[in-house]
């Protein structure tokens, strides 16, 4: 019998088999992790025990954070290096400072009413024990006589308290390398580390208190070959996360609180959103 080899023929066997190949990929692919961005921005003060507490409650699978080293080694949670950015009377930076000073520094009132206090690393990975299955944690700092210090004392604290699931993230890819020599100097594996980008040639975003630039590039990811790359939600395509799941790398976005980013990030398959609403991606998740 007389087979048909037509060009419609060739064009509809090849979208099947496409097709097929898209049915498959779906059915293997995990739900994306569901990133509690500060903890829960808007209900608490940012990097706060309680607002990575209730992100917990919401569904949030992982918190992200980011670390600063106080002037007497302790490793703290906040967004920005400079105290009089986002407390309520504090001054001054907090790596000139010692622990007990910082910690005292009141942030701004929740919408709970609570009076909060800046925290420890330690304080919240031993508050949130058993809550979440992983963490994302961000050395923030882009000073390098800081640089190296602030990745060890943050390695060896999530060493001593056995915290499982770590990715380490940095804006900087001088960062990458610094967790790295940490991890080794203090003879533990290799660390996940992750690398976070803006746009694929780098960016001078300049923000932050005091400003914290995002200079890596695509160029910086094929050298550093992190282990998670870090897109902010509207500087993503889908062939970002083909190229990034095709050199086994893992790839999580900035959604926010915004459900359009959110409900992007889902159609292109990422593996991770930070997002300021946990509750409404476990929502979209869960449907």
């Amino acid at each position: 019998m007389a087979t048909d080899s037509s060009p419609a023929r060739s064009a509809l066997l090849l979208a099947l088999a496409l097709a097929a190949l898209a049915l498959a990929a779906c059915a293997d692919r995990e739900d994306p992790l569901v990133i509690a961005h500060r903890g829960l921005p808007g209900a608490f003060p940012d990097n706060t025990v309680a607002g990575f507490m209730a992100a917990a409650d919401e569904g949030a699978d992982t918190f992200e954070t980011d670390l600063w080293l106080t002037a007497d080694g302790e490793v703290v949670l906040a967004h920005d290096g400079g105290l009089g950015c986002f407390t309520q009377a504090c001054t001054g930076a907090i790596h000139d400072q010692p622990a007990e000073t910082v910690r005292a520094c009141l942030l701004p009132t929740a919408s709970d009413g609570g009076r909060h206090t800046i925290a420890s690393l330690e304080e919240a990975l031993i508050a949130t024990r058993g809550r979440y299955t992983a963490h994302f944690l961000e050395i923030k700092t882009r000073d390098p006589a800081m640089l190296d210090a602030t990745a060890e004392a943050a390695l060896r604290l999530v060493d001593r308290l056995g915290t499982p699931d770590v990715v380490w993230h940095t804006f900087d890819p001088a960062g990458v390398v610094a967790i790295r020599a940490a991890a080794e100097r203090l003879g533990l594996p290799a660390p996940v580390v992750g690398l976070q980008l803006f746009l694929d040639t780098g960016v001078s975003l300049e923000a932050g208190c005091p400003p914290v630039s995002a200079p890596a590039t695509e160029a910086d990811v094929a050298r550093l070959a992190p282990d998670w790359v870090l897109y902010g939600g509207a500087f993503i395509d889908r062939l970002d996360v083909l190229a990034a799941h095709g050199a086994g790398r893992k790839v999580a976005t900035w959604g926010g609180d915004s459900p359009l980013l959110i409900r992007r990030a889902l159609d292109l398959g990422v593996d991770g959103v930070f997002t300021d609403t946990p509750g409404y991606l476990r929502r979209l998740l869960d449907e």
